[in-house]
């Protein structure tokens, strides 16, 4: 396995650039060194659009998320508390929040812990099969009320607050097709770690110990565009300094921190 130190140099240098263009390097480096579980969460490769870094994951990794290797994750993250802040100051009694890929709740156990939350508020999570199971089941036996769990958007009645953290850069479909196709555009968007630059975007791949998925980069200016063309205008950013994103010899692309924000619909 490389050390931190080559990794930095490889993805942060002119150094891993100029060895970028040696023929054959890139591909060696991501058979025979990124591909293997040590370089679980680490970035490799350089593609102009989500189904051309589909079609190019190596054949030794399955593809996405739902392998019995990766599981939904139940672990509490620093960035979550600018989440709270915001839930805390909109939430509302009687509020609708879809939380896509909320994975098995984590988000509404640690605003439960932390606030009273408003009366009659339904708090739905999207995810995956593996992690809605999970999640139903760890609701029901920590006797959770008020949070619920489906596999897809269609059953979800409602919507005020669309909550996503992490998620939608994994996903192939983009967020405005996602909120369009909910009954009612939400009142609030709240994202959390996404990937946003005010460079180029593009897509690379994220290694998840025995598979991997494309991880999409938004530009932030065309990312903002598209949501203002629906009506949303940002009341908030703030940078989440516990992810990056570097890529092996693409310096020109490092990321050194992802971003939240809080988006309000315009009132008609």
């Amino acid at each position: 396995m490389l050390g931190n130190a080559a990794r930095v140099l490889l993805s942060k240098t002119s150094i891993g650039s100029t060895l970028g263009r040696l023929p054959g390097l890139e591909a060696f480096y991501k058979k025979h060194f990124w591909s293997r579980p040590k370089y679980v969460n680490q970035f490799s490769g350089y593609y102009s659009t989500y189904e051309e870094a589909l079609a190019a994951i190596p054949k030794s990794l399955s593809e996405g998320w739902e392998h019995e290797t990766v599981v939904a994750a139940d672990h509490f993250q620093p960035s979550i508390f600018s989440t709270l802040f915001w839930l805390s100051r909109v939430l509302e009694e009687g509020f609708r929040v879809t939380d896509f890929g909320g994975a098995v709740g984590q988000t509404h156990t640690a605003l439960a812990q932390r606030m009273s939350i408003p009366n009659g508020v339904s708090w739905t999570v999207v995810d995956l099969p593996s992690a809605v199971q999970r999640g139903t089941k760890l609701a029901f036996e920590r006797g959770i009320e008020g949070l619920y769990f489906s596999e897809s958007l269609e059953n979800v009645d409602g919507c005020d607050v669309f909550l996503s953290r992490g998620c939608i850069q994994y996903v192939k479909t983009p967020l405005t097709e996602i909120l369009k196709s909910l009954h009612t555009l939400p009142r609030y968007i709240l994202l959390d770690k996404v990937p946003v630059t005010d460079g180029r975007e593009f897509v690379t791949h994220q290694n998840l110990m025995s598979s991997a998925v494309p991880y999409q980069v938004f530009n932030r200016t065309k990312f903002l565009s598209s949501l203002r063309d629906l009506g949303f205008n940002i009341r908030d950013e703030w940078p989440v300094q516990e992810l990056s994103c570097s890529v092996p010899f693409h310096p020109e692309l490092s990321l050194e921190c992802h971003s939240g924000m809080l988006l309000q619909l315009s009132a008609p």
